[in-house]
């Protein structure tokens, strides 16, 4: 593989360490002398899910396991601010980033400490693992401040987590689109709040990728209300060929996974039976690729 010579520099990066893992240390110092750390933006939306910041995470790691940490500073810096900064990251990236980092820094030998505080609460904090976690929940409001007291760069992250208020979600629509419409079983279409209570009805999801390129791995959440029955129709003499990947019926909810090609789309039909009488709310329902979360379409929820 090495000598192929038409390797692009993710690929020379990646055996490189594993020429270092396989105990071949010259080979891979002398792969990576005068080797690139550039890489151009992109992102995978499947396949090895690549992208710019995974990518760079791969190289931080290579240089960390050689040995060459000063060389890895000025990516390391760019990886903590993608880190730190408010822009989605998938699994991959995280994960990479995180590894990269610790393999630089060799935490496992080295002593970190900090101090800091958050509204009334403060704490003097020391650890040597690569990753510290302080759950400071339950506090409403306040300044928070950190200290790093030792000589170990430590790179600091406060998340927030919250779900949004029920009904409340705006309509989106960017590089996918929704449309859904509730029908009879006789085919005419109806207002889903008006269906009698033992009645069968059927749901038509339109899923339509915008974009001038394909778009893999797509899933359409579609939460049913509390008062909907799903009918499961891949089962029996009446099952329904579905165009997609995969398919998983819940007790509340169908999650389907797909892909689209550039500016094609699909229809999904769902069954429910009216099985509960009351006022419910019905909730909104989503499709997004599950790698790029700006590409992404909400059908708000509808309160009673």
């Amino acid at each position: 593989l090495r000598e192929r010579g038409t390797l692009d520099t993710q690929t020379q990066w990646r055996l490189a360490a594993s020429y270092w893992l396989a105990g071949q240390r010259n080979i891979a110092r002398s792969m990576v002398q005068n080797l690139s750390t550039y890489i151009t933006q992109y992102r995978q939306l499947s396949g090895t899910f690549g992208s710019l910041l995974r990518d760079t995470a791969m190289i931080v790691e290579t240089l960390g396991l050689i040995g060459q940490s000063n060389r890895a500073q000025p990516l390391i810096e760019s990886i903590s601010d993608r880190l730190s900064s408010d822009e989605w990251l998938s699994t991959q990236e995280t994960s990479y980033a995180l590894v990269a980092v610790c393999s630089v820094f060799n935490m496992d030998s080295a002593t970190a400490s900090i101090e800091y505080s958050l509204g009334d609460k403060s704490e003097k904090v020391t650890f040597n693992t690569p990753v510290f976690r302080v759950d400071v929940g339950g506090i409403e409001a306040g300044a928070f401040n950190i200290k790093n007291t030792a000589q170990t760069p430590v790179y600091a992250q406060v998340i927030f987590k919250g779900i949004p208020a029920e009904g409340n979600e705006p309509a989106i629509s960017e590089g996918l689109s929704l449309n859904v419409a509730y029908l009879n079983m006789s085919g005419t279409v109806i207002n889903p709040d008006t269906l009698a209570l033992g009645t069968d009805m059927e749901i038509r999801v339109t899923v339509r990728n915008n974009l001038g390129r394909a778009v893999q791995e797509i899933a359409l959440v579609h939460p049913m209300p509390s008062s909907w029955e799903i009918l499961n129709t891949r089962i029996g003499s009446g099952a329904v060929n579905i165009d997609a990947d995969y398919q998983d019926i819940k007790d509340d909810r169908i999650l389907t996974y797909f892909d689209l090609d550039a500016r094609e789309q699909k229809v999904f039909i769902f069954s429910v039976n009216k099985s509960y009488e009351g006022v419910f709310f019905r909730p909104s329902i989503q499709s997004y690729a599950m790698y790029d979360e700006s590409i992404r379409a909400v059908v708000p929820g509808v309160k009673p």
